[in-house]
């Protein structure tokens, strides 16, 4: 059986990051936190979970990913945003495949993106498909300032599991005009 490294970047998620934390303990052999200087409870949170949880400057999206995969000590990388959580037929999936082996070098999740409570069903935000599993000696985030993308050869399928990777994006007007 394969291990996963879970790897999760963060900055002031204490709302978030307890839900995420108990469904990625549900598949990860280790979590690693990469932290941007959280002034919340985002800490406690992760320790009291169990996480290991590294203080590390602001690099970007992707140069932060990359350095919480080099402190990973499994092959296999599951990331996820510190507001995603993963349902249960997600968590049965990639339970096959550890108990099967992983015959692909990545995996792609379907997103329903959460807006105000809801999980929207219409237009350009209703599904995304992210590849968010895979060998870390296959791929790599790129450096994009934001909405970076995890680098791969072109001939590496990436199947898409069953199940959705719940995105938590704002819950109110005034969470969403903070982060604007």
């Amino acid at each position: 059986m394969e291990n996963i490294s879970v790897i999760i970047i963060t900055f002031n998620e204490e709302a978030n990051i307890g839900d995420t934390l108990d469904a990625a303990w549900k598949v990860a052999d280790e979590i690693i936190i990469a932290d941007s200087g959280s002034t919340d409870k985002t800490e406690e949170i992760c320790k009291m979970k169990g996480a290991t949880f590294i203080h590390q400057a602001w690099l970007g999206f992707g140069a932060q990913r990359n350095f919480a995969v080099s402190r990973s000590s499994n092959n296999f990388i599951l990331v996820l945003d510190a507001d995603e959580v993963m349902d249960e037929t997600l968590i049965v999936s990639i339970h096959e495949l550890k108990e099967k082996g992983f015959t692909e070098k990545i995996y792609a999740f379907q997103r329903r993106n959460s807006y105000y409570g809801k999980f929207i069903r219409h237009g350009m935000d209703k599904l995304e498909i992210k590849p968010r599993l895979y060998h870390k000696d296959f791929a790599a985030w790129d450096s994009k300032l934001v909405h970076e993308n995890l680098q791969y050869s072109a001939g590496i399928k990436a199947p898409v599991l069953k199940g959705y990777l719940l995105h938590y994006t704002y819950r109110n007007i005034a969470e969403h005009m903070a982060k604007m």
